[in-house]
């Protein structure tokens, strides 16, 4: 009776603290800042649940409410595609804490669906984090495992409709994480597999509107690898089937409908630029970048709506400076630029913010070389190269993050050639050569690195090198 006590009296000074933090510092904090207050929630419920969680080991029920409040506060912490705060790093632990808490409740009910979608939806929680921390290896490894288990459930229960989207959504992501680490190919039939569940689950639920968007997000997934494939043609039929799905479900009063059919607009558009239809790409991306403007207006700190205004900002940079409009490419790119910083600045362990950085300034340095601007070129080149230098000796098993690396030394020598500095071009292509070796290997269905590859072995061979 003492202990149950004791017990009482310590949860009741908690909540009282709790509930003055609540009534008190948070309230006072809302006045200055809203995204402060946020991080104050954070840390005072982070807290709590800490000394919650050191008295609930024989709790069933209350173990899977704190697993499941530490997910809610990992989302908040750092949830990139959503409101956020960019706290990737307490995110992850978050999201650990809930993973070993929900581990141990289906160890003791192995048979437990429920239970073992939890642990599914965790991995995939630490699967995103890893993504977007730069560590693709581990986010791999995480989704596959995840995967794995998913497949472990269907054989319990074959029929069981929230196991078979769990299943679609955990290899969609794997394919992400492959398309980071791996072939296109391998990428693809995971994304295959996802598009499959998903298109026949939609078939058995003809009314839900959400397994239609996620047909259309793995849709767009699929014209990416066509694209970097070579395969134009088919990319634009994938991303026009996309579109056309976003459109269906067009709100204005709903910002993750607004901001899922910006993102349908500027891929369709990217894939048209890429075409003879070049005028129709751009007015695609155009319109992607108006609806984005208009989104992160509304929500000005969210860091996720900041990071999509910056995406179309640079993919309407980049199909500018193809098109040979290169002020208004620079123009764009800077203004990408500009607010993938913001974003690195206030989240340092994003890596994935750090590769679109330093990818921004890459491509500043070809739309420079373009205008002629020698010295901004070669400025923006150097930068670049020492953040993708930095970004795979981070996480060597990014594959993109290794393409980054030797296009930057491509570019970089193409631009010394042009200023005549023959032997520093020549150190910068044949750096470039074996990264781009390696990856052909591995991917030899990538047109883009194909292409890369050619380039630089015309130039070693036009210098008798």
């Amino acid at each position: 009776a003492n202990v149950e006590r004791e017990r009482a009296e310590r949860r009741f000074n908690d909540v009282r603290q709790l509930a003055d933090s609540f009534m008190f510092e948070i309230n006072d904090e809302i006045q200055r800042s809203p995204v402060r207050a946020r991080e104050k929630l954070v840390e005072r419920a982070v807290e709590y649940l800490d000394k919650l969680a050191q008295e609930s080991g024989d709790n069933p029920a209350l173990e899977s409410e704190l697993a499941t409040a530490y997910e809610k506060i990992g989302d908040v912490q750092s949830e990139l595609f959503n409101p956020s705060l960019g706290k990737t790093s307490d995110s992850l632990a978050s999201h650990q804490k809930s993973l070993q808490i929900r581990e141990r409740l289906f160890k003791a009910e192995p048979k437990n669906t429920a239970r073992g979608l939890d642990v599914i939806k965790s991995r995939v929680h630490i699967g995103d984090i890893f993504s977007m921390s730069g560590r693709v290896g581990e986010a791999r490894a995480t989704y596959l495992e995840a995967a794995r288990f998913g497949g472990l459930l269907l054989a319990l229960e074959p029929s069981n409709f929230a196991v078979r989207r769990s299943l679609a959504s955990t290899h969609a992501r794997l394919g992400q994480a492959i398309l980071r680490s791996g072939s296109l190919s391998e990428a693809q039939e995971n994304y295959q597999k996802s598009l499959e569940i998903y298109q026949t689950l939609a078939a058995e639920n003809p009314s839900d509107k959400t397994l239609k968007r996620s047909i259309s997000i793995v849709l767009s997934y699929i014209g990416y690898v066509k694209m970097m494939m070579g395969r134009l043609d088919e990319a634009v039929r994938f991303y026009g089937d996309a579109l056309r799905l976003e459109e269906q479900f067009d709100d204005e009063t709903d910002l993750l409908s607004r901001g899922n059919l910006s993102t349908a607009h500027l891929w369709f558009g990217i894939a048209l630029s890429k075409t003879a239809d070049f005028a129709n790409g751009l007015n695609h991306i155009r319109r992607g970048l108006e609806i984005q403007k208009s989104i992160f207006a509304a929500d000005k700190g969210n860091f996720g709506e900041q990071n999509a205004l910056a995406d179309c900002y640079i993919e309407l940079g980049i199909a500018l400076m193809i098109n040979k409009q290169t002020d208004e490419a620079i123009k764009n790119l800077e203004n990408a630029l500009e607010n993938y910083r913001a974003i690195w600045e206030t989240d340092r362990h994003n890596l994935s913010v750090r590769r679109q950085v330093a990818y921004s300034q890459s491509f500043l340095g070809e739309a420079f070389n373009q205008k002629g601007d020698d010295a901004k070129a070669l400025s923006n080149y150097e930068q670049a190269l020492a953040a993708f230098d930095e970004l795979t000796a981070a996480d060597p098993n990014n594959t993109e993050w290794q393409h980054d690396l030797a296009r930057a030394h491509l570019k970089l020598g193409e631009l010394l050639l042009k200023k005549g500095e023959r032997p520093k071009a020549e150190e910068n292509l044949k750096t470039a050569g074996p990264i781009l070796e390696r990856l052909n290997a591995a991917s030899p269905e990538n047109a883009v690195i194909r292409q890369d590859l050619e380039a630089v072995k015309k130039h070693l061979q036009n210098s008798g090198r």
